[in-house]
């Protein structure tokens, strides 16, 4: 029986645990791993974006490559806004992990077949583990969200006041990012799109730096849009004031 000066920890996702049981390491592994696939596939989208404008590669590489790209700019949006629900410890963030897990399992399982199957590619016993290693973690992440109890959603103040400085602050901060990110990976394919549709000379990366400029633009307008857009939200998500 906790009393009632006695406060018991809280899980990042907001939920509380049962009375007389400490959180164990396991708890944060959903959000741990979502950090570790968010450096992966950012890391990943960087050493592939040279590779969109070399026309020396197969065909079935290159489609491989931006198949690739569209799908990880995908999850890393995707991502970056379930990293701002478990930040705010939103109660939305246990049920939202699981459709972003699933499709980066099956982008994962996808990949591996494409790369075994298309001949262009060569064998890597490595690279196969490593994919064998991202689902055995995927489903496990899933397998302990799904067994969590439902969280209480603490972004509602107790005396159901509007959402506190701090709380629009962080939302705010993220919508900057994911706007930022979402503009920037659109301004990028779009100059890509129209440097190859206009034929573009790329004598000494002229249309590279034309569609990394396009890219800048869409980082600009996306960030400035997401920021007003996290705050809006941020307000409006939480209702008029409770009655006493």
């Amino acid at each position: 029986m906790t009393g009632s000066g006695e406060s018991r920890p809280l899980r990042i996702d907001g939920a509380e645990p049962p009375p007389g049981r400490t959180p164990t390491f396991l708890n944060y592994l959903p959000v741990a791993w979502l950090g570790v696939v968010l450096l992966l596939v950012l890391r990943g989208l960087v050493n592939a974006f040279p590779l969109l404008f070399d026309h020396t590669l197969p065909t079935a590489v290159g489609n491989f490559i931006v198949a690739n790209v569209l799908c990880g700019l995908a999850v890393l949006v995707w991502g970056l806004y379930l990293l701002g629900l478990a930040v705010a410890r939103s109660p939305h963030f246990q049920r939202r992990f699981v459709p972003w897990q699933m499709f980066v399992l099956v982008w994962t399982v996808a990949g591996a077949a494409y790369v075994l199957v298309v001949p262009n590619f060569g064998f890597s016993l490595r690279g196969l583990l490593f994919s064998a290693f991202e689902m055995v973690i995927g489903l496990a992440c899933l397998r302990i969200v799904s067994r969590r109890p439902e969280p209480v959603d603490l972004r509602r103040r107790p005396d159901g006041d509007r959402p506190s400085t701090t709380l629009s602050v962080v939302a705010g901060t993220l919508g900057l990012g994911l706007g930022g990110a979402v503009g920037f990976g659109g301004g990028l394919l779009l100059g890509a799109v129209v440097a190859e549709v206009t034929r573009m000379s790329c004598f000494e990366g002229a249309c590279g730096f034309f569609a990394f400029f396009i890219g800048l633009a869409g980082l600009l307008v996306g960030a400035l849009a997401g920021a007003i857009l996290g705050v809006w939200i941020s307000r409006r998500q939480h209702g008029p004031p409770q009655a006493s």
